[in-house]
């Protein structure tokens, strides 16, 4: 219950009905009673227990008095008797039945459902309360309701954890039971940080480690059939707890928990390896073609000499041939001016091929100098990977089928057994070849291709490999549509769309129409600064400066003049005890954390690490509160990037509730741009950005025109802004602007 609501939760939590006020004058008999009676009920109607009488704030107490127009010399009081008598009134008007063996019998079988899939203890403490509500009973001390669900918790994952020990011990794996078992902290260590390590830039050299550092990881055979059973969001939260902890804290871990931890960590390890592995060779072949084109592009500049004197030698054949009459002393001349150049007929003829064969923007026959250094490697990831299509069509995956199956062969050409139909012209006229009467395959511009359409299709989706996440089969994750169907109507009803395709193709070909014409209609009266070519492209020119008005900066000299000056500390403690953002750290085992003082120990760390100072420096000028150590331990134990989200999340929604943001703007529109943020190059997700220059990412915001922050999304350079746009309206809790206008400035 809050202690200070305000005046809109007081008008919509607790103002006592019509019917609410007759129903306690017809249960109760004078104004102290009738007052206590409906303070009682309306304290117990929104959080669902019955809260100690001294625990009422006054004001909700002033606010009931002052709608039932009840005089401040009239008390709330609840004797014994009287207490009694009037939370069994209320139980009895709203059907709520009192919490008993039955209803602690029905939260323990939730929570140990919950817990199977979940591994949160405030995700059980709500699947809990949700199925109190549900059955109509009344809420339990949290506390009762905490240690509850604290110990059905431990109660199955202890179950888990013994399941793996059990199956650990008949397992013939050698090379896995010995990594679990063994007692060598050295080599444990060594064992433990290969399996955090994070992958690197996207290099040839670092593609192979990764694909050496798969293959040792796959060398623990087993690892499925020991955590078969246990859901895949357990066992990514187990890996979560193995990561952060080192190998003296591991030691100290129960056998059975650790071997869990470390059989979950190793499984997770394998799925990021083959994501990593994958988009290294998206980017490796992304490179390969980017390469090309430079070469194109350089062998067009190297060509322009030659072009130029090809045009010389024309220009005199024509020459000769105006001034020439008879046809056979006119071939005569023209045989002399050609053998007067460099090389004879022979040499042009050789330069006319070259300059032809470069000749437009087709650069993929220059794509195998580039290619034939990755071969090996390429070939290697195909062996190493289950890659599978996810459509109908198959012709790509018959062809790298194909191409393994002639991995070793040394020949030029291939014989013409597959399909290329979804190669496009360019590579048909690349690989394509005619020799003696026969169309055959050119072997090498053949590997290329398909291993470019390999690229593609894993891009898009219609390739997956088994055991990735990444790129996984997208129809694993859906629901069958035998589910769906029957929530469809409501689904449609409540998100305001109509529940037939025709229907539902004609309401968006309304809504985008309308919406483009409101655009069109804005362009106008924008001040010149947005218009259109008649090539069809935007042009965004920059708005001319204007002076500050005088109320303005007036303004802003009251404000910098009134307001106090704030540390950032000040003002990290100032948000906590507002929106109560902490709450959202802790241990990634979802325990307690057993740290004394912890809120500021996270206010510390959050601004040790936000400032970017480490927590050697921040230790040094915080005087002894807290050392470095201390500081590492908290960041590394109780704080990830998915925490540190949800408590932005909270002090996002607390500030966009607040009425002076509603002067700046309506909250409805958005812009979208992004920051490019330097990174070291040792990095998968670092890249060199060409606009931009040197290597980083992308930090990718949504601002909203009230001058809200409502998200941030890190990206790496040239991914596509509408991914990160999506991601925003599935990630964020709060409520979006149903509008976004993308700005980009020159």
């Amino acid at each position: 219950m809050k202690r200070a609501p305000n005046a809109k939760e007081l008008a919509d939590w607790y103002t006592p009905t019509q019917k609410e006020r007759e129903h306690a004058a017809a249960t109760c008999r004078g104004e102290q009673s009738i007052l206590s009676f409906l303070v009682l009920y309306k304290a117990f109607q929104r959080p669902g227990y019955f809260p100690s009488p001294d625990d009422i704030p006054a004001v909700i107490v002033e606010h009931i008095r002052a709608c039932v127009q009840v005089s401040s010399e009239v008390t709330v009081s609840y004797p014994p008797r009287t207490l009694y008598r009037h939370q069994r009134a209320i139980r009895a008007y709203l059907g709520v039945k009192p919490y008993d063996e039955q209803a602690e019998r029905l939260a323990s079988e939730t929570i140990i459902r919950a817990a199977q899939v979940m591994d949160n203890p405030a995700d059980l403490l709500n699947a809990a309360i949700e199925e109190l509500v549900r059955a109509h009973y009344e809420l339990p001390a949290f506390s009762r309701l905490s240690r509850l669900t604290a110990h059905l918790r431990t109660q199955v994952n202890d179950q888990y954890f013994q399941m793996v020990a059990a199956r650990l011990g008949e397992e013939t794996s050698a090379p896995l039971h010995t990594f679990l078992l063994t007692r060598n902290v050295s080599t444990r260590h060594s064992e433990l940080q290969r399996l955090k390590a994070i992958p690197k830039s996207a290099t040839l050299s670092h593609l192979q480690d990764m694909l050496d550092h798969l293959v040792w990881i796959e060398s623990f055979t087993g690892i499925e059939r020991l955590l078969d059973g246990i859901p895949r969001a357990k066992i990514k939260h187990f890996a979560a707890q193995a990561r952060v902890l080192d190998v003296a804290e591991l030691e100290e871990v129960a056998l059975a928990k650790r071997q869990t931890l470390v059989c979950c960590l190793l499984l997770e390890t394998q799925v990021a390896t083959r994501d990593a592995i994958i988009e290294m060779f998206l980017k490796r072949m992304a490179r390969i073609h980017t390469r090309g084109k430079e070469a194109l592009e350089l062998l067009h500049q190297q060509h322009r000499a030659t072009t130029e004197h090809l045009l010389s030698v024309f220009t005199d054949v024509l020459h000769t041939t105006q001034e020439v009459a008879d046809d056979a002393a006119l071939g005569k001349q023209v045989r002399e001016v050609l053998e007067q150049e460099e090389g004879g007929i022979q040499g042009l003829l050789e330069k006319t091929e070259k300059l032809a064969s470069h000749n437009g923007n087709n650069y993929f026959p220059l794509l195998w100098q580039f290619y034939h250094s990755h071969r090996r490697t390429l070939f290697r990831l195909v062996h190493l990977l289950d890659i599978r299509s996810t459509t109908q069509d198959q012709t790509v995956r018959a062809a790298l089928t194909f191409l393994v199956e002639h991995e070793q062969h040394r020949g030029k050409y291939l014989p013409n057994v597959i399909d290329l139909s979804f190669a496009n012209e360019q590579w048909h006229r690349t690989i394509y070849v005619r020799r003696k009467k026969q169309v055959l395959l050119d072997r090498r511009h053949l590997e290329v291709c398909i291993f470019t359409h390999v690229a593609a299709e894993l891009k898009a989706g219609d390739f997956c490999v088994v055991g990735s996440e990444q790129f996984a089969d997208y129809r694993e994750q859906l629901l069958p549509w035998e589910t769906c169907e029957p929530l469809v109507a409501e689904y449609c009803s409540e998100v305001g769309r109509p529940a037939t395709g025709k229907a539902l193709v004609e309401h968006l070909k309304t809504q985008l129409t309308r919406i483009g014409r409101e655009i069109d209609q804005g362009v106008p009266t924008n001040g010149g600064q947005l218009s259109i070519s008649p090539k069809g492209e935007l042009i965004l020119r920059r708005g001319e400066r204007r002076e500050a008005p005088c109320e303005v900066i007036r303004l802003e000299a009251k404000l910098t003049k009134e307001l106090p000056e704030r540390n950032v500390l000040d003002i990290l403690c100032n948000v906590e005890h507002w929106v109560h953002w902490t709450r959202h750290l802790g241990p990634a085992s979802g325990s307690d954390p057993k740290i004394k003082d912890i809120i500021e120990r996270y206010i510390i760390t959050a601004f040790c690490y936000g400032c970017n100072l480490g927590a050697r420096q921040t230790a040094r000028h915080m005087r002894g509160i807290v050392t470095a150590h201390e500081l590492s331990f908290t960041h590394r134990r109780h704080i990830t990037a998915e925490k540190l989200d949800a408590a932005i999340r909270d002090i996002i929604n607390c500030y966009n509730a607040f009425p002076l943001p509603k002067l700046w703007g309506t909250g409805k529109l958005a812009a979208a741009d992004g920051t490019k943020l330097d990174l070291y190059e040792e990095n998968l997700l670092s890249e060199y950005h060409i606009r931009y220059g040197g290597y980083g990412g992308i930090a990718y915001h949504h601002i909203s025109d009230t001058y809200i922050a409502l998200f941030t999304h890190f990206i790496a350079c040239g991914v596509c802004y509408l991914e990160s746009m999506v991601m925003s309206q599935l990630s964020h809790s709060g409520a979006l602007p149903q509008k976004y206008c993308s700005a980009v400035w020159k």
